[in-house]
Formats: structure tokens, sequence, C-alpha cells
């Protein structure tokens, strides 16, 4: 019974002026409470229609919620195996960088080794051949004195091949040859 019949029942008992027979309150009371249930029903029904659309919004939050973190979850565990990749690539990288550091020390020192028996082995070579250039200077040096002597021998042999007697004047300012005549 809605609230309008719950007003025409409570009038139509006021009007008919048999207010003080028992029947009528207690029909009158009976009504009212029921009213009242009614009323209180429907309120409930509100609230519980209320609860029930919350609730099923916070289920759909709650749902986009649990995607979400699947989501999350499965992106976390992906950038978790690609940093654990990642890092085991840098670890090969290093190791392989430290391999190629060590062989590239070994290289340099065997470089610098291989520079200093080279320098080592020229500056023994440019001593030979300091000896030996020193050996030769000697060498020419005393071939050069055969070869002026040998030459002073051959101007000293032209010179004398060449000499007229003391006695020939002639080219020397003299016109004539005297015999026994001194140039003095």
């Amino acid at each position: 019974m809605s609230e309008e019949d719950g007003r025409s029942y409570y009038t139509h008992v006021k009007s008919n002026d048999s207010f003080n027979d028992s029947e009528d309150i207690k029909s009158l009371m009976a009504h009212e409470k029921k009213n009242a249930e009614t009323e209180e029903v429907t309120k409930l029904n509100e609230q519980l229609e209320t609860v029930t659309r919350v609730r099923e919004q916070l289920q759909d939050i709650v749902k986009d919620q649990s995607i979400t973190i699947q989501r999350l979850e499965s992106k976390i565990l992906s950038l978790k195996e690609d940093l654990e990749k990642s890092r085991e690539q840098n670890r090969e990288a290093l190791e392989d960088q430290e391999h190629e550091m060590i062989k590239l020390k070994r290289q340099v020192e065997e470089g610098r080794k291989a520079e200093e028996d080279l320098r080592n082995q020229y500056l023994e070579k440019e001593e030979q051949h300091q000896v030996e250039v020193n050996i030769l200077k000697g060498k020419l040096e005393e071939k050069d004195k055969i070869l002026r002597f040998q030459d002073s021998t051959k101007v000293l042999d032209d010179i004398l091949n060449s000499q007229r007697s003391p006695a020939i004047k002639t080219g020397l300012g003299f016109h004539e040859y005297v015999e026994g005549e001194s140039s003095s």
C-alpha cells in the first residue's frame, strides 16, 4: 500500500467518528505500522540498490586495477629479464675489454722490449760501423800517403827527366852558351 492509501484510510477512519472503537484503532495502528514497514523496506531497497551499484563500480575498478597490476607485473618481469641480460652482456663486454687490455699491455711490453733490443743492436752496429769507419779512415790516410808519395816520386822523376844540364843557360835569360862561364 502506498503512502497516499495510508492517508486516505486514516482520513476515512477519522471521518467516521467511530474513533473510540478499538478495532478501528487496531486497524489504524496496523495500517500505520504496515506503512512504516513499507517505507523502511523501500528505503532499504534503495540503499541496497545504491550499495549494489557502488559494489559493481568497485568490482569494475578492482578488475581494471587487477588488469593494470598484471600488465605492470609482466612489464616488471620483462624489464628484470632485460636488465639481467644487459648486466650479463656488460659483464661479458667488461671481461672482453679486460682481456683486450691485458693483450694490449703484453703487446706494448713486447714492443718496448723489441724497441730496446733494436736500439741495442743499432748501438752495437753503430759502434761496429764507427770502428770500421775509423779503420777505413786509417787505411784511406795510409793510401793517401802512399799516393802522395807515389805522386811525389813521379813528380820528382818528371823533374829529373825533364832536367837540363846546368851548363845550358838558354831560356833563362842567356843567349849563348859559354863554356866555363858561371852565372855568378
